[in-house]
């Protein structure tokens, strides 16, 4: 209970850090080295540039592009392909 007379102070949220000169609050700076480049450095299948590639598109032409694709999915299974296990 605060006395009367007292003047009582507001004690700062320790939870959320300050921003970061030169930046707007709420906005996020990413680390140096994302987990994302790491994970492609050590898988050799993904192509970065494919991920650069799709992240140019708008998500409505990513979206496009997945839809054409599953098309043609369906449309070669209709046709009677089958997965086999022969190389």
């Amino acid at each position: 209970m605060i006395a009367e007379g007292s003047k009582a102070t507001k004690s700062k949220c320790t939870s959320q850090r300050e921003p970061a000169r030169g930046t707007l609050p709420g906005t996020w700076k990413p680390p140096e080295s994302a987990w994302q480049h790491e994970l492609l450095r050590r898988l050799p299948s993904i192509d970065p540039t494919q991920i650069e590639e799709s992240l140019q598109q708008t998500p409505t032409e990513r979206i496009e592009r997945m839809r054409r694709f599953v098309e043609f999915l369906e449309d070669v299974r209709r046709a009677g392909w089958r997965p086999t296990s022969e190389g």
